[in-house]
């Protein structure tokens, strides 16, 4: 699990730099995703695809599932 809080900007070709500690563990690549209050959420591939399948299963017609 990664939880902090980092200030980065974007350097000139619009990319994100990840900071060293938590390189080697998102090398399988990464999915950075909107959060809430202007946060970015940064996801390690497998916890993405993990995530994705379980909300793939919500029924989208009901309001709970959707928030």
């Amino acid at each position: 699990m990664f939880i902090g809080e980092y200030a980065h900007t974007f350097d000139d070709k619009g990319r994100l730099t990840i900071p060293a500690k938590f390189r080697d563990e998102l090398a399988g690549g990464v999915v950075v995703t909107r959060g809430i209050d202007r946060c970015l959420l940064v996801f390690p591939r497998p916890v993405w695809d993990t995530l994705a399948e379980r909300i793939a299963k919500l029924p989208l017609t009901e309001r709970n599932a959707r928030n």
